[in-house]
């Protein structure tokens, strides 16, 4: 039981590091599309 809580743990970590990468991966692909804007 210990071992499946660690690891649930572990996986609710990673999952938020995930949606923080991907939320900064799309703030900065906006950024570029505004500046290639004319």
């Amino acid at each position: 039981m210990d071992e499946q809580q660690r690891q649930s743990q572990n996986l609710r970590v990673v999952k938020r590091i995930e949606f923080r990468q991907q939320r900064y991966t799309s703030r900065m692909r906006t950024a570029q599309h505004c500046s290639q804007k004319p």
